[in-house]
């Protein structure tokens, strides 16, 4: 007897075949997944479908929902018409907020689950569990969610919630469901903190992925689907079925179970599944494509024009010397908050910078993401010690090259932990250890001293620690703003109509 499981993972509203930079299909998106989930359940419609959290944000489409619609239903809607079986609840569906988190439950008939998460009298937020009965065999699935998102998140977008560590909850809930279903899965809105092979630590954000722990540590398991890291991964190791599909619907992860008559497991066989050669589902898209006619309006109206080259034609050159894009983010987040430095990341290493015609597509490429703007209240000793961790994000390679560290792309990019400070200069030596790389740092001509104190604008996500900042904390933090910092640029570009390009580079890297 065979059961199967189909599930996605951080498909951050990549509902249409296209990211809406090119203008070619991609093998991407929840309208091939229906195609492909469709062809699956024909074969056997006893398959199981499960979707692992990070849905409502991260793609243009889900921004223009949220600023124009104020609604999540239409992902909601679309999502239904896959008829999954269970949801879990990823980090980022907090991103616009609690009420528009509630908004996308209620109009879900999909259940948004997640075990590790409470409401304020202690109780579980949402369901934790389910037991599923497919071919009589019963099918235990334990919904988990990385707990990092109380150092990421702002109070108002978490008020009331408690976030607790995955691993431990797991092992709560394995005890209780181990002897009551055949097939016991695990459904973790998170990733692996060491690498499976060589247990070296790969992640230095303590508790936000937990994977290894949980697959290491907690007998009983027999299928661990993951996510949150973007990554694409296929294993057996000890038995259990470790799996993770990588981003925007991309790939589907499949797992077929084979049991025999006493349903013990005799086999497992998991893959990834690309969308190669996937069409889209015609009926879904004839019946949502509709929104596509406002997006393209709201995505492609011209907000300002620039009056220099303000394009990033090499990000690594951007990252490692500044440019005019930034040093603008910096500006409005400077004269927004009245704080005296400035950071911002470009998030990718090839953002596009700005076209000479400026659109809100053209934005949201460069800063893709709804971070806020949070003030803190930093010492120089602060600032030494936090441009000395973001001068991490390069090293020197055999040659005396300056190259970006290996840890930042693998085995999950992330280039968005490096900032440029605006409104200081510094000099950072690539040749020392960390605590010693900062060799200059001067704010208006005058060195910094330990004990100066300073208000430095940041996104939220930093302010709080996020990218292992921890001279960065939620009590250094003095005041905070709601708009998203790509509808603050918006805002500020449609004011001025005329952006200046400004190349003032404020810092040096010796190798």
């Amino acid at each position: 007897m065979n059961l199967r499981i189909l599930f996605t993972s951080d498909v951050h509203a990549y509902i249409f075949p296209t990211d809406y930079l090119s203008k070619e299909e991609k093998d991407m998106g929840l309208l091939k997944i229906s195609s492909l989930f469709k062809k699956y359940k024909k074969e056997d419609p006893d398959t199981l479908l499960i979707d692992l959290g990070d849905y409502i944000q991260g793609s243009i489409l889900a921004q223009y929902l949220f600023e124009q619609k104020k609604d999540p239903s239409f992902l909601m809607n679309i999502k239904d018409e896959l008829n999954y079986d269970l949801s879990v609840i990823g980090n980022h569906e907090y991103n616009f907020g609690l009420a528009y988190l509630n908004k996308a439950i209620k109009a879900s008939h999909t259940p948004l689950m997640s075990a590790n998460i409470l409401d304020s009298k202690k109780e579980n937020a949402y369901k934790p569990y389910t037991i599923i009965e497919r071919k009589g065999i019963k099918v235990g699935i334990i919904a988990l969610t990385t707990q990092y998102i109380k150092n990421w998140e702002l109070d108002e977008n978490i008020r009331g919630l408690e976030f607790l560590s995955a691993k431990d909850v797991c092992q709560k809930y394995v005890s209780l469901l181990r002897d009551k279903v055949d097939l016991l899965v695990v459904a973790y809105h998170g990733g692996f903190e060491r690498d499976l092979y060589t247990a070296e630590l790969v992640d230095t954000n303590q508790g936000e992925n937990e994977g290894y722990e949980i697959l290491k540590n907690i007998k009983g398991i027999d299928l661990l689907l993951t996510g949150h890291q973007h990554r694409q991964i296929v294993d057996i190791i000890d038995g259990v079925g470790v799996i993770q599909p990588g981003k925007f619907g991309e790939f589907v992860g499949r797992v077929d179970i084979e049991f025999d008559e006493q349903k013990n497991i005799v086999n497992k066989n998991l893959a990834l599944l690309d969308l190669k050669n996937v069409e889209v589902d015609q009926e879904l898209y004839h019946k949502y494509s509709y929104i596509n006619e406002g997006l393209d309006v709201w995505m492609n109206e011209e907000i300002g024009r620039t009056d220099g080259d303000m394009k990033i034609k090499d990000g690594f050159e951007a990252m490692a010397f500044g440019c005019s894009y930034a040093n603008f983010v910096n500006k409005v987040q400077l004269e927004k908050t009245g704080a005296q430095i400035s950071s911002t990341s470009l998030f990718l290493l090839d953002p596009p910078g700005f076209e000479d015609v400026i659109t809100r597509k053209n934005v949201l490429n460069n800063y893709p993401y709804a971070n806020t703007l949070t003030v803190l209240r930093i010492t120089g000793k602060d600032l030494r010690k936090a441009l000395a961790r973001n001068s991490l994000y390069f090293t020197l390679d055999k040659d005396k090259n300056i190259i970006v560290d290996p840890s930042y792309i693998k085995p999950k990019p992330k280039h968005y932990n490096y900032d440029l400070y605006y409104g200081i200069e510094f000099t950072i030596d690539l040749k020392q250890e960390e605590e010693n790389r900062v060799l200059s740092l001067s704010y208006k001509g005058r060195q910094v001293k330990d004990t100066d104190t300073f208000e430095l604008v940041t996104n939220q996500y930093r302010a709080l620690g996020g990218g292992d900042f921890p001279m960065f904390s939620k009590d250094k933090i003095i005041r905070s703003y709601e708009i998203a910092v790509n509808q603050l640029l918006v805002e500020e570009i449609k004011k001025k109509r005329l952006i200046k390009k400004e190349s003032i580079n404020n810092f040096t890297m010796i190798k």
